[in-house]
């Protein structure tokens, strides 16, 4: 019985290992690279077709500015008013300068801040998704859209 306990605590262990490690389980996130590939492409869209019809099309569930675990979006200067978000369309219109991260911190004030005299760079904040009991370290990448006062934004997990 115990040889049989023991041998069935291998296959289970096993089947385990294979079972995450196998790449269709692995759920892969988005890269720092994708991040900045996507806003600048999705600011190369404004550039293209217009401020509105851009948001759009990010706003589609089937763009290419939802990927992964990750997506571009959009925040108004001055407030932060979240114009475009494709994966928390409820929260278009919060002031993303009042949003606090897993430690209370507000990160996109420095994001606001910071694009005043720059146009474009990075904020760090932690972020519990969905599912997710601890929270993960989240960077993600900003760029002031020339021409209009908006930022568009991605991130991905540490």
């Amino acid at each position: 019985m115990k040889q049989f306990t023991r041998v069935l605590g291998w296959m289970i262990s096993i089947f385990v290992i294979f079972y995450f490690a196998h790449p269709c389980f692995a759920q892969e996130g988005a890269t720092q690279e994708e991040c900045v590939a996507k806003v600048e492409e999705a600011a190369q869209l404004v550039t293209n077709i217009g401020f509105k019809p851009a948001l759009e099309k990010i706003m589609d569930q089937n763009s290419p500015y939802k990927w992964k675990d990750s997506c571009v979006f959009c925040m108004e200067e001055g407030m932060g008013k979240l114009l475009a978000h494709p994966i928390a369309p409820r929260f278009i219109g919060f002031p993303m300068k009042n949003y606090k991260d897993a430690d209370g911190k507000q990160p996109f004030v420095k994001v606001l801040e910071e694009i005043n005299t720059r146009n474009k760079g990075w904020v760090e904040y932690y972020y519990r998704p969905q599912g997710v009991e601890v929270p993960k370290l989240k960077k993600t990448y900003f760029l002031k859209i020339p021409g209009e006062n908006a930022i568009f934004c991605a991130g991905y997990y540490e």
